[in-house]
């Protein structure tokens, strides 16, 4: 991602094609010239590329959000204004996966090798399994084994916190409850934009790690429809000069949602926070979409649900989550519901 100061405007300046003075670390030079084709990109070592946005010599610098940005909240107290390098001002970039393993098609044409590599993917993602599990023991363990650095604090706390949000880049390469698969379309899009037409099949082996033969991953699919999503957001809120809203009521804690019991642990081991069932707020403002969300005690009456579903006429769409407690007429509720909100289609189940 970019990161720089906050009250730098930097999504409004990069998006206009302004000169910024980008600091980048040596081996993304070509990449950043290529994102940032009108910037002052400098090569910076890593230690000086935070130091150096802290004293005004650059404009934003190329960072890891999952560690770089959370230094830099550190140091000047309050979150940097950062802006995503895929999508959003960027819309033509594609730069699929980080952390990615590369064999020799030699090796992987090799039965032992091949099933060597398995064994070692095998391994580790049963290791983040076990971290998204207990990120605080994981943290502790990498204190103990990493030193000081000049971009990040070697305490558990600063490490738990980006212990979570690798966890959150692991949880999208889930594939029907197996983690580390590669979406063949991604991949495609990124090799075509980093590297122009590359064929699939000399690029990417599917066959070594994949959720299998005998099952259908929607994943896929969710993903087109939030690529969607996002832009009808988009679009609606340029014609309207606000986001769409939703609001979201919940009665009690038997529905799925983030007031049901297993919600926060659902949330921990299975889903990033801002693509889950489980954080629709952050879900929905990932998307451009305003989600409120209103939860309810199981004492609530028919009559003081209804006023409540009334009182929210100006948004764009209502969602009573389901089961309701016995003592809630259901039909009742949701025929208060008029048609142009009904988000769940209730309406059209009679």
């Amino acid at each position: 991602c970019l990161a720089a100061l906050p009250g730098s405007r930097l999504r409004d300046r990069a998006g206009a094609g302004e000169v910024l003075r980008v600091g980048v670390h040596v081996d993304t030079e070509e990449l950043m010239r290529r994102i940032l084709p009108t910037a002052d990109v400098r090569i910076l070592p890593r230690g000086l590329k935070l130091q150096s946005l802290l004293a005004g010599e650059i404009d934003a610098v190329q960072a890891y959000d999952v560690m770089e940005t959370l230094r830099l909240a550190h140091d000047i107290g309050t979150p940097p204004e950062v802006v995503p390098l895929e999508g959003g001002i960027f819309p033509e970039v594609a730069l699929g996966y980080a952390q990615v393993l590369f064999a020799p098609q030699a090796a992987l044409s090799d039965k032992n090798h091949r099933e060597t590599l398995q064994t070692f993917l095998q391994a580790t993602f049963q290791g983040w399994r076990e971290v998204m599990q207990n990120p605080a023991d994981a943290a502790d363990t990498v204190v103990k084994m990493q030193g000081e650095s000049d971009h990040w604090l070697n305490n558990p706390d600063f490490v738990e916190r980006s212990t979570r949000l690798c966890c959150n880049y692991v949880k999208r390469t889930r594939s029907c409850g197996k983690f580390g698969v590669i979406d063949a379309d991604i991949w495609k899009r990124a090799t075509t934009w980093l590297a122009h037409q590359v064929p699939l099949e000399k690029s990417l082996d599917l066959n070594v790690w994949t959720a299998g033969d005998r099952v259908v991953d929607a994943h896929p699919v969710a993903r087109e429809v939030s690529v969607e999503t996002k832009q009808l957001a988009k679009e609606a809120s340029a014609k309207h000069g606000r986001p769409p809203q939703l609001v979201v009521v919940t009665v009690g804690s038997a529905a799925l949602g983030r007031t049901h019991p297993d919600g926060a642990r659902r949330l921990q081991l299975i889903s990033p926070d801002d693509a889950s069932w489980f954080s629709k707020a952050k879900t929905g403002k990932s998307l451009g979409i305003d989600v409120k969300e209103v939860d309810l005690p199981d004492s609530v009456t028919t009559q003081e649900l209804i006023r409540v579903l009334q009182q929210h006429s100006d948004a764009h769409g209502l969602q009573l989550m389901w089961p309701l407690p016995p003592s809630v007429d259901a039909r009742r509720a949701y025929d208060a519901i008029p048609a142009a909100q009904d988000v769940d289609g209730a309406h059209l189940c009679g």
